[in-house]
């Protein structure tokens, strides 16, 4: 969630009274956030445990069975309603149980109430309405909610074109080529989809949904992609005496 501060200390002291509904402005400059206000609103987007478990997949699917995992369907339509209207300062008269049962709102819709609900909370918004389902008034934490369903809903459209991809390539490549692609597109779909990985120039957050990035048609690769096969070359490098001796082969933090 980058647009809330990611704090790993424990929470400071937050007194809500001396913050929230006081009309005040939520600092555009995360420096300047307080640090208790920056955990509090922050606490208003978990999603409680038993929807994760009820709605999400687990990390360790493989990406055959993450393909074949029923998420929430993306609503194409637009949304005429202005997105400061959607929160509200009552309390939520769902409990958001129902949710993944539900489609969830525009792209646009998400990211616009993403941006927004620091200011909502520190004005006192305790709840926010679905223009889909007015008079539905959900926790705050919907909002979370929606967010990583949408990006979810994002990887996996990556992962079904990257196998479509190697499908595609299979059938066209030669007969020496089309071994190599066969046996990639086995291995790949018996991959996990979001296993963290730490091969050599990997990033600490790069899990295996990276690589999905390998096999899409003109795909612009990654910081990430880059600095793995600078890694993957000077391992071969190094392990070659021939070349061992004054060959040196740096990643992107050279430049």
């Amino acid at each position: 969630m980058s647009d809330i501060l990611d704090i790993t200390e424990d929470s400071p002291h937050f007194c809500k009274e001396e913050w929230i509904g006081k009309g005040l402005v939520y600092p555009k400059d995360p420096l300047k956030v307080d640090l208790g206000l920056a955990h509090y609103c922050k606490s208003q987007l978990k999603i409680p445990l038993h929807i994760h478990q009820s709605y999400f997949p687990r990390e360790i699917l493989t990406v055959e069975a993450f393909l074949n995992y029923k998420l929430p369907k993306l609503t194409i339509s637009l949304v005429a309603v202005k997105t400061m209207c959607c929160f509200h300062a009552c309390k939520p008269n769902d409990n958001g149980s129902q949710l993944g049962q539900h489609s969830i709102p525009s792209k646009v819709w998400i990211q616009e109430m993403y941006m927004q609900i620091n200011q909502a909370v520190l004005d006192g918004m305790q709840s926010v309405e679905d223009p889909q389902y007015l008079g539905s008034y959900l926790p705050l934490w919907s909002i979370g909610f929606w967010k990583e369903i949408l990006d979810l809903v994002e990887v996996q459209d990556i992962w079904w074109r990257a196998v479509v991809w190697l499908e595609e390539e299979s059938h066209q490549a030669s007969e020496d080529s089309a071994q190599l692609m066969n046996t990639t597109h086995s291995y790949t779909k018996s991959l996990w989809w979001n296993e963290p990985t730490r091969i050599s120039g990997a990033g600490i957050y790069t899990t295996t949904r990276t690589f999905a990035m390998f096999l899409l048609k003109n795909a612009m690769m990654a910081t990430n992609h880059i600095n793995m096969m600078f890694a993957h070359l000077a391992d071969c490098a190094e392990g070659d005496e021939a070349t061992d001796d004054f060959l040196t082969i740096e990643n992107l933090r050279f430049i």
